[in-house]
């Protein structure tokens, strides 16, 4: 779990570093894809209130940023490996 955990983690730090230099040195015809995972539910992990809330908004600045994302919500390990 804290593997995915960093995966994802680095992946948002990524993409945010990304959206603070401008998206505008890449071409207009470039196909960009994003996948985004929203966990709020861990079998054995508790409960995070705003997960899910944060991976919508994450999907809706991303698709103004004319990226086709990939948006799965409460998955648990197995699916969350099929889906990186």
């Amino acid at each position: 779990m804290k593997k995915i955990t960093l995966i994802l983690t680095t992946l948002i730090l990524f993409t945010s570093s990304f959206a603070q230099r401008g998206f505008k040195q890449i071409p207009d015809n470039t196909k960009r894809l994003a996948l985004v995972i929203g966990n709020s539910a861990y079998q054995n992990g508790g409960y995070l209130r705003n997960s899910v809330n944060d991976a919508r908004d994450m999907t809706s600045t991303l698709e103004k940023l004319n990226f086709t994302v990939l948006k799965y919500e409460n998955l648990n390990q197995s699916q969350m490996k099929q889906r990186i």
